[in-house]
């Protein structure tokens, strides 16, 4: 199981951008208390980020990020795990609403379209 900081950086390696998104919206800090409340790291937490992010800034993606980050996407649509429960309720479910499906499709495995919402 991936740890979801390797998510991040995965996400990083395609989008570099996303970094700056990320750490402008406040990176969290390392699992443990602070400031008194436990704050753990999740796969939850960073997809949705993500989304955001990819729903502003899809228009300046080129095709090599696109395609990688649909490999991506299909690579993680083979696990039953955090990660992609994540990428599915967290992305996929939701890319029809924020209008960015038909950037993702000709990317796609069948299985990863077939996670996204009508």
């Amino acid at each position: 199981m991936q740890h979801p900081k390797a998510t991040l950086r995965q996400l990083c390696a395609i989008f570099p951008s996303f970094k700056n998104a990320w750490d402008k919206e406040g990176a969290p800090p390392d699992d443990g208390v602070v400031d008194g409340v436990y704050y753990e790291w999740t796969h939850h937490h960073i997809m949705s980020a993500f989304l955001d992010y990819f729903s502003v800034c899809h228009h300046s993606f080129n095709e090599q990020q696109l395609r990688q980050f649909g490999n991506w996407v299909n690579s993680t649509a083979t696990s039953d795990d955090d990660l992609e429960n994540a990428v599915s309720t967290c992305f996929l479910e939701h890319a029809r609403q924020v209008r960015i499906n038909r950037v993702l499709a000709p990317y796609l495995s069948r299985r990863s379209k077939d996670k996204q919402h009508p």
